[in-house]
């Protein structure tokens, strides 16, 4: 991986790559990439450290991001919504594939956390994410307020820009 690595270059589609410098044997390290324009149009990113390290990461999307955080009422899952079975239905309209979805393990601390607990990595929506099916590996839901909200914006907006919904809850805590 990254042992010998004293940089890591990330460019997007092949073009003029973004470079920061890292301490060699890094376990992490992080990039801001310059501003994209939102486009439904998938991306490729290209992740270079050293000479040997290469990895790809396909079907990026560059748009928006809701961050949808509370207690009980945002832990509400769409499987246990009045509806529900015509809603998780309706995650699977091939525009909602702009869509992808992303949960934070529910935990609570004293301070923040450096990196969250990733319950489940970026998703493409659909009805198992928004559901819960079978492929859904660390739980079984996704927030109701957050799909409901992050769905209607994109329906509004005409579907031009891409989203990222965000849930980070914790039912029952101060």
């Amino acid at each position: 991986g990254l042992a010998n690595a004293t940089s890591v270059s990330v460019d997007v589609d092949g073009g003029a790559p973004t470079t920061v410098p890292i301490v060699a044997g890094a376990t992490s390290w992080a990039v801001s990439l310059p501003p994209q324009p939102a486009s439904l149009a998938p991306h490729t990113l290209r992740v270079r450290g050293g000479e040997s390290f290469v990895q790809t990461i396909d079907d990026v999307l560059f748009g928006d991001v809701i961050l949808c955080s509370g207690q009980s009422n945002m832990v509400f899952s769409v499987n246990q919504m009045t509806g529900a079975r015509d809603e998780i239905a309706r995650a699977n309209a091939s525009r909602f594939r702009a869509i992808r979805l992303f949960t934070v393990a529910p935990r609570t601390a004293s301070a923040p956390a450096a990196d969250p607990v990733v319950m489940q990595p970026w998703q493409l929506a659909n009805s198992e994410s928004v559901g819960g099916g079978a492929a859904s590996v660390a739980f079984t839901y996704f927030s109701a307020v957050c799909w409901l909200q992050g769905s209607h914006l994109f329906d509004r907006l005409g579907g031009s820009v891409p989203l990222g919904l965000i849930t980070s809850a914790v039912g029952g805590t101060r």
